[in-house]
């Protein structure tokens, strides 16, 4: 008779855990050790960094006093004229030993570096797994986080580096995929790439997402690409073809020596939305000035007013030419999320952002979709200046119409007033010379009546005249000028 045990069942439950908790736990030293080594590099690294330093610093000295020797040396004269010009080919040759041997150091250096963040690329890695098989699902700053480690850890092209001291060579113009450099045309990704693709997600949109190349087909016509947002081993894969990639820059450009490499302000671009991991089309609103600086990227966004983002910094790596794959997308998804739960709601004041029309919203939309090309925040605010000058000065005219109006309207009362005054006084004139004319008749028969009473008078004058001598004392004058009625009085 057997015996069952009746603990089977917990006891390989038991020895499952307990080699799941192994495994972690071994997982866990492991990632351990990855660390603690990478920084032991690190830290040795940043030792022959010092010393490297001091290297250079000597070897630019050394040039330095050479090439004031250089010139501070006398013209040669014709009598020593070889020796002269011996030492002086002797003095260049040192000094361009000495240049070629700093730059030597120089490039030794920045390798160094590029090393040391390829660490700190690892030890971020190493971070992020250890912390995937702990948690089912990376947070957004820890993405974040990682993103930014990437964009640090990115080469930096100087230019000349593959110039092995030949004087004959001249600047060499930056390779493929090398800030805004685009990819060539038979680039083959490798597994590990991280590009920018095109895919549609199960409800339906259509998004540039960041994610890293998983396999490629015979044909290399075809990739299996995984979000980089994804969950670990649950990563949704996406089956694309070539033309809907866009590999990342592999480079960074310098400014100061590869500026044709940058992407010139005003430029339409597919860039990295902050704290998303999807690709948005923007505007460059200014470039990087030396090679650790950042694009200045204006997002179309419909949640604001403007239809525009603030400006937002986005590394190089995550900056790529804008292709046209009809779609469109609204930045970022946040406000995506919240339109969807507006969407029961019918609003006549809904406006699509895809075929630009009223009453439905853009998710909604099945038509074809209208590009229409926006003004920069720049050109709106000189477009409002503009039309505030505008205005001013038809506020000004407005004003100086108004001026002049009352200006001819008082002129015009004067004018009125001034004709008034002379049509009174040409009256006053005309009466004045009817009277005159009615007096001077009157004084005319006043006179032919005095006329014949003085007649009359020197007749009776005469005959009264022997008869009194008082008569006689009357004066004529006084008998000229009275009137026929006086006369007669007297």
């Amino acid at each position: 008779m057997t015996r069952t045990n009746n603990n089977s069942e917990y006891s390989s439950s038991r020895r499952s855990s307990s080699s799941s908790s192994s495994i972690a736990q071994s997982s866990s030293i492991e990632t351990t050790d990855i660390i603690s080594q990478n920084e032991l590099k690190i830290q040795r690294l940043l030792l022959e960094l010092q010393d490297d330093l001091k290297k250079t610093k000597e070897c630019y000295n050394t040039s330095r006093d050479v090439w004031l020797s250089i010139q501070q040396q006398k013209i040669p004269t014709s009598s020593n004229e070889n020796t002269n010009s011996q030492s002086l080919k002797n003095n260049l040759t040192e000094a361009l030993t000495n240049v070629h041997n700093e730059i030597d150091m120089y490039r030794t250096a920045l390798e160094k570096i590029a090393q040391v963040r390829q660490l700190q690329i690892e030890i971020a890695n190493a971070s992020k797994n250890h912390n995937d098989a702990s948690r089912s699902h990376t947070t957004r700053r820890g993405l974040a986080d990682l993103l930014s480690h990437m964009a640090y850890a990115l080469k930096i092209w100087y230019g000349n580096e593959d110039n092995d001291h030949d004087t004959n060579k001249r600047d060499i113009s930056p390779p493929p995929l090398c800030g805004a450099i685009p990819a060539a045309s038979n680039h083959v990704c490798h597994v590990g790439d991280r590009i920018a693709g095109f895919v549609e997600s199960d409800d339906g949109d259509e998004n540039w997402i960041l994610a890293e190349v998983a396999s490629i087909h015979g044909n290399k016509t075809k990739y299996d690409i995984v979000d980089i947002d994804a969950e670990p081993d649950k990563g949704h894969y996406y089956n694309i073809s070539k033309r809907h990639i866009i590999p990342l820059p592999q480079w960074r450009a310098c400014p100061l020596t590869c500026p044709q490499a940058l992407f010139p302000p005003r430029t339409i671009v597919l860039a990295l939305y902050p704290q998303t991991s999807c690709f948005y089309k923007g505007v460059v609103e200014s470039i990087p000035r030396v090679g650790k600086d950042c694009y200045s990227i204006i997002f179309e966004d419909s949640s604001y007013n403007s239809g525009y983002s603030p400006e937002f910094d986005v590394p190089q790596m995550f900056v790529v030419a804008y292709k046209d794959s009809n779609m469109y997308s609204v930045p970022p998804r946040k406000p995506r999320a919240l339109m969807r739960e507006r969407v029961e709601q019918e609003s006549v004041n809904a406006q699509c952002q895809k075929c630009l029309e009223k009453g439905h919203w853009t998710y909604e939309c099945t038509r074809k979709r209208k590009y229409v090309e926006r003004p920069s925040r720049t050109q709106l605010l000189e477009k409002r200046i503009k039309q505030l000058k505008k205005n001013q000065e038809g506020e000004d005219k407005n004003i100086n119409e108004t001026k002049k109006k009352q200006m001819m309207d008082q002129l015009q009362t004067i004018k009125f007033d001034k004709n008034k005054s002379t049509n009174d006084n040409d009256d006053d004139g005309n009466s004045s010379d009817s009277s005159s004319s009615s007096s001077s008749s009157s004084s005319s028969s006043s006179s032919e009546s005095s006329t014949s009473s003085n007649s009359s008078s020197s007749s009776s004058s005469s005959s009264s005249s022997s008869n009194s001598s008082d008569d006689k004392s009357a004066p004529s004058s006084d008998t000229d000028h009275e009137s026929p009625k006086k006369k007669i009085k007297n």
